[in-house]
């Protein structure tokens, strides 16, 4: 490159007008320039050819440098464009008038070489040089690239956010930094950037949106957060309700809180295909949901109804103090309720305790569920797989299986609309 660069700047060896190195002047032809009678008509039409094909060149050159969309101006093996970034940098150096196009250059050989904190250094220099908005947007986005494959998240946040602010309008900018949020743990920021992208794209599949808030609720501490933008966003909410009413009678005899947690675990299921790295993840989740689903019908079907049933008479009443189940006494008092974990403890000592309170629940269980006692040992199971996930150690416990026990589980009691 810098042999060709040097032939082009000797006037003595140019032969013609079109120099080697775009943006610097050639010499003159010596047979032009010694027939003074050329036509100026002539002469001024060939300047303004040689200016557009100059133009020309040096846009082509400066989209090489900048455009990384597939199939646009492939670059050859790695080895290559190492030599060719410090062969341009050498030819800036020693030539400091080449045009800005040989920085971009040089830029997108840094990039393909993996050089990707030089590749910005040289970008970043286009913005002095460049202010049509096209190719500006061209430049944020080659830094932005430079960054995403550098896994630089911080600065790639800096970045995005001065995107913005250029182009406050632009498409899915909104939607990385959401994903960029959500890695740090920054949820309520994450999920701010979806609802703008939404806000600003509404039309759009939702595919995108869905695949942000799933990474979003992998680890998400605001749950019910995460299934509200999921419900709001997701264009096929309505259709799965439809298709488990269909498929599942029980569905429709859940309480609206159940039911919201079993159609994002079905979605979230569906999500999470065979190549996708977050496939396990994603399925602990949905089965989360499911055991959440069925803990939440348990409550509202068994335990608050015998809790009022409790209160209505005086002899149950006066043996919760000398209850020896502390979380089953607790919520009999008034306190929080009982985690899913306690709930199967509580029925599996209805079945062999000898505390009345304990035969009560027993027989209040058989009279008004009376399939259900059959699956508490399910019910344990479930509860186990549940705390085992909430610690990360669910290797021994298979998600699909704990979803299908759910689904039995809340069949068994799901039999009338819950009250709650």
């Amino acid at each position: 490159m810098m042999a060709a660069m040097q032939e082009g700047l000797r006037g003595d060896r140019c032969t013609g007008w079109t120099p080697p190195v775009y943006g610097m002047e050639g010499a003159r032809p010596l047979d032009e320039a010694e027939n003074p009678e050329d036509d100026e008509e002539m002469e001024r039409l060939r300047k303004e050819l040689r200016r557009l094909e100059e133009l020309l060149s040096l846009d082509l050159l400066f989209k090489i440098g900048v455009l990384f969309y597939q199939g646009a101006f492939d670059w050859p093996i790695q080895e290559w464009c190492e030599d060719a970034a410090v062969d341009f940098g050498r030819g800036l150096n020693a030539i400091k008038t080449l045009p800005d196009v040989y920085v971009a250059l040089r830029a997108r050989a840094c990039f393909e070489a993996q050089k990707f904190s030089d590749a910005v250094a040289c970008y970043e220099q286009l913005f002095r040089t460049r202010n049509e908005p096209g190719d500006r947007l061209h430049i944020y986005n080659a830094i932005t690239r430079c960054l995403d494959m550098s896994d630089d998240a911080p600065n790639l946040k800096i970045w995005f956010g001065r995107l913005l602010e250029e182009f406050p309008n632009e498409e899915e900018v909104h939607t990385r930094l959401a994903e960029l949020e959500a890695r740090t743990c920054n949820y309520s920021a994450a999920l701010k950037h979806l609802r703008m992208e939404v806000e600003l794209y509404p039309g759009q599949d939702d595919d995108w949106k869905i695949s942000a808030i799933l990474a979003i609720s992998e680890s998400s501490e605001d749950w019910e957060e995460v299934k509200a933008n999921l419900k709001q966003m997701s264009a096929i909410w309505n259709p799965i309700v439809d298709l488990l009413r269909f498929h599942w009678p029980s569905f429709a005899n859940m309480c609206e809180q159940a039911q919201e947690e079993w159609i994002a675990a079905f979605w979230i299921r569906g999500q999470a295909s065979r190549e996708d790295s977050r496939r396990l993840t994603l399925y602990r989740k949905a089965a989360l949901s499911c055991a959440t689903a069925a803990e939440i019908e348990i409550r509202n079907r068994i335990f608050i109804p015998f809790q009022k049933y409790v209160n209505g008479s005086t002899q149950l009443k006066a043996g919760i103090v000398s209850l020896v189940d502390p979380a089953l006494q607790r919520f009999l008092m008034g306190g929080r309720p009982e985690a899913l974990g306690e709930m199967a403890n509580t029925l599996n000592s209805s079945v062999y305790g000898r505390h009345p309170l304990h035969s009560a629940l027993c027989k209040f269980t058989s009279d008004f569920i009376p399939r259900f006692q059959a699956h508490i040992p399910t019910l344990r199971r479930i509860a186990n797989f549940r705390n085992a996930a909430t610690h990360s150690s669910t290797d021994a416990f298979d998600p699909d299986v704990m979803m299908e026990m759910c689904r039995t589980v809340i069949s068994s009691i799901a039999c009338t609309k819950a009250a709650g």
